[in-house]
């Protein structure tokens, strides 16, 4: 099937490029979690780029984190209108919660939420932790 474009070219399906693979990205790996600055970054952007460490949460990670333990699961809007911290900006909120949700921290919890705008939002939560046994 043909689709006129502006302009009066036409497209078929083999003038679209297929669809990007997925990659998958293993947390094991080293570099997995490497805070990077680009090379025009200020020294001091590097110098804060090495302080971090995959194991380590920072403070404002740490709140979002406690946030979603303390009053359960929610969407990133509910986050936004309920959280009560050390000042963070929405966007600035949303990315916490999505490099939790990208250290195993946070998960989608398969229930969606319908917001006033009409669409659907990811209800996320904190993964239980597991007591660790020593043997």
């Amino acid at each position: 099937m043909r689709e006129r474009r502006r302009g009066g070219t036409y497209l078929d399906e083999s003038d679209v490029p297929p669809p990007p693979k997925e990659e998958f990205v293993d947390p094991t790996q080293d570099d997995f979690f490497k805070a990077n600055a680009r090379h025009s970054d200020p020294h001091t952007s590097h110098d804060a780029a090495r302080s971090l460490s995959p194991d380590k949460l920072r403070d404002s990670q740490k709140a979002v984190l406690g946030h979603f333990r303390k009053f359960g699961p929610m969407t990133d809007t509910d986050l936004v209108n309920m959280y009560v911290g050390p000042p963070q900006s929405r966007s600035g909120l949303r990315t916490r919660r999505s490099e939790l949700a990208g250290r195993g921290l946070i998960e989608d919890t398969g229930a969606r939420k319908r917001l006033p705008t009409g669409r659907n939002a990811i209800v996320w939560r904190a993964v239980r932790r597991t007591p660790q046994r020593n043997d």
